[in-house]
């Protein structure tokens, strides 16, 4: 089985990474709304966006008017698309900054230009702002370009629809960014919304979701994710699994049973979750299914939702140790 990108860069490119302090992210990662820095962390899906907006130009040399009209505003939102699609290629914070700035002149409605001032402030009150203002400006590109019923004929399938793209990526930085100011009911339901306008996930929005559910204790919810995003060959799965039958019913069969399956998955996460195996500094780039780096990846995205389970850890040392 192939190789998978660290969760730190497997988000579809939707923002910069952060840092410990909150459930799933990166160690290594920069936090929201940090300053500092001069580098940034972005999947080359950002960069193809460019490439597939190019194709569609070329597709329709004449431009599209949208569904209501609107011809001149959708120019300028695209000629500041253009300019966001060269930012992400800038390794300058103030470049970018500028860049965004420079879009945002052009058109109110380019949410991504909101969202690179909401990952560039160093206040998360000023990035909660950005991101709000990046959810509406998306809301209205998308119902400029595909239409004021965009929301409901399109649901089920956005990411795979260019345009709604930018709307997806401000969601998912106001989720985050909600979650890091305690707004966790809230933070959960935009992942759910999410889920609901593209439940293929392109985004990896579930990886995220499993831990906020854990911590808020919505164990139906966990169950739900689990069920529609079976994915046994990976730790992420078959170790949340775990969990969630170890936190609904103890030592139970099932959670026993699961455990042996998961040990088969992926022998390295116990031993990381308990302790006796000492975390590196930094995340992975890379991970293949069953490998350490794996391990090392899923630890950090859940040890927390272990800890916060009686007797979680004991149970997995007792176990690992039959």
């Amino acid at each position: 089985m192939a190789a998978r990108k660290s969760r730190k860069n497997r988000k579809g490119g939707s923002r910069k990474n952060r840092t410990s302090g909150k459930s799933g992210k990166p160690a290594s990662a920069k936090p929201s709304g940090s300053a500092g820095g001069t580098e940034t962390d972005l999947s080359p899906r950002r960069s193809m966006e460019s490439v597939m907006s190019m194709v569609t130009r070329l597709a329709f040399p004449g431009g599209r008017e949208g569904a209501a009209g609107g011809a001149d505003e959708l120019s300028r939102l695209g000629r500041a698309q253009e300019i966001i699609y060269d930012a992400w290629e800038v390794r300058s914070r103030h470049d970018r900054i500028s860049m965004a700035k420079e879009a945002l002149a052009l058109s109110g409605l380019c949410a991504d230009a909101w969202v690179i001032l909401a990952e560039e402030t160093g206040d998360i009150v000023e990035a909660r702002e950005f991101y709000e203002r990046a959810v509406k400006a998306g809301t209205d590109a998308v119902e400029l370009e595909l239409g004021p019923d965009a929301f409901t004929e399109h649901a089920g399938r956005f990411w795979g629809i260019l345009q709604t793209r930018p709307y997806m990526r401000a969601l998912e930085g106001l989720s985050d960014c909600m979650w890091e100011m305690g707004e966790k009911g809230e933070s959960v339901g935009i992942m759910r919304e999410m889920l609901r306008l593209n439940p293929n996930d392109n985004q990896g929005v579930r990886s995220f979701l499993v831990p906020r559910l854990f911590a808020v204790g919505d164990l139906e919810g966990v169950e739900d994710i689990l069920v529609k995003y079976a994915e046994p060959y990976f730790a992420d799965w078959s170790w949340n699994t775990v969990l969630f039958l170890f936190r609904r019913d103890g030592d139970s069969a099932d959670a026993v049973s699961a455990f042996n399956e998961a040990f088969e998955t992926n022998s390295f996460v116990p031993g990381l979750l308990t302790g006796t195996r000492q975390m590196p500094k930094s995340l992975p780039e890379y991970y293949s299914p069953g490998s350490l780096e794996e391990a090392v990846v899923y630890t950090f995205f859940n040890r927390r939702s272990w800890l916060s389970t009686k007797g979680a850890l004991a149970w997995v040392s007792k176990r690992r140790k039959k």
